[in-house]
This record gives C-alpha cells, sequence and structure tokens, in this order.
C-alpha cells in the first residue's frame, strides 16, 4: 500500500509539473532568445562605434597630417621672405655705408685743405668768412659758418 500511495503521489505530481515543466523551458527559451537577440544587437553597435572610432583616427591622422604640410610650407615662406628681406636689407646697409665712407673721405679732405689753408693763410677755396674769423669751404651755402657766429661775407 506504501508503494501504491508513493505511485499515485508520484503520478499526480508528473502530472501537475508537466506542465510547469514545458512552461518553464517555453519561458527559458523565450528568455535566451531575447537575451541572444539583446547580445547580438549590442554587439552590433559594438562594431559600429569601434568603426566609427576607426574613421575618427583616420581623419584625425589625416588632419594632423596636413596641419603639418600647412606648417611647413607657411615656414619655408617665410624663410623665403626673411633672406629676401635680409639680403635687401644688407645691401641698402652696404650702399648707405660706402656712401658714408665716401662723405666722410670728401669731409676729411675739406678739413684737412681747410687747416692747409689756416695754417698757410691761403683761403682761395673758402667759399665763405664766418664771424668768428674761420672759413667756410663746402659748396653748399645751406648751414655755412652755423658754429661760427654765421657769415661774415661770401668769397665766391
Amino acid at each position: 500500500m506504501k508503494s501504491l500511495a508513493i505511485a499515485a503521489m508520484l503520478s499526480g505530481a508528473l502530472a501537475f509539473g508537466a506542465p510547469t515543466f514545458v512552461h518553464t523551458t517555453y519561458a527559458q527559451q523565450a528568455t535566451t532568445t531575447t537575451a541572444d537577440r539583446d547580445a547580438d544587437k549590442a554587439k552590433h553597435e559594438a562594431d559600429k562605434a569601434g568603426d566609427d572610432a576607426k574613421e575618427a583616427a583616420k581623419k584625425t591622422g589625416a588632419a594632423a597630417k596636413h596641419a603639418g604640410k600647412a606648417t611647413a610650407s607657411a615656414t619655408k615662406s617665410t624663410a623665403k621672405t626673411v633672406k629676401k628681406d635680409t639680403t635687401n636689407a644688407s645691401k641698402a646697409v652696404a650702399h648707405d655705408t660706402k656712401g658714408a665712407v665716401k662723405t666722410s673721405g670728401s669731409d676729411a679732405k675739406s678739413v684737412g685743405q681747410a687747416l692747409k689753408d689756416d695754417i698757410t693763410g691761403d683761403h682761395k677755396d673758402a667759399t665763405a668768412k664766418c664771424s668768428d674769423g674761420t672759413y667756410w669751404y663746402a659748396a653748399d651755402r645751406a648751414g655755412a659758418c652755423k658754429d661760427h657766429g654765421g657769415v661774415a661775407n661770401w668769397m665766391k
């Protein structure tokens, strides 16, 4: 009788448990299917994000390359301009220096002549006699005897 009672309970449990088992299996399959779909969707989105990141990296690399080329071009252009300006400035300085040397040499010659004329008393090349008794030898009358009290009289 015990066997019969156990058999009855087992068969009752099986009878009641079977639909629950089937229902649980179906729910697990549905949940697993949904989870699999969600995982596939997440994987797909992650792949797209990875592709976007690769594309952004390529664009960043290209932008850096173009910026480097622009910098190199600007530097080269600036160097050419500086070279040209330096050359022009050095030519101008050389020209002005040459002119200053000629003027200084001419002025030294005039001063030397004036000293000689003052020592010898020969002032035939003087252009003016200054108020303080000195003589002016420059051909240009502007500024004659400026620091010597002005022109007393013009010689030529």
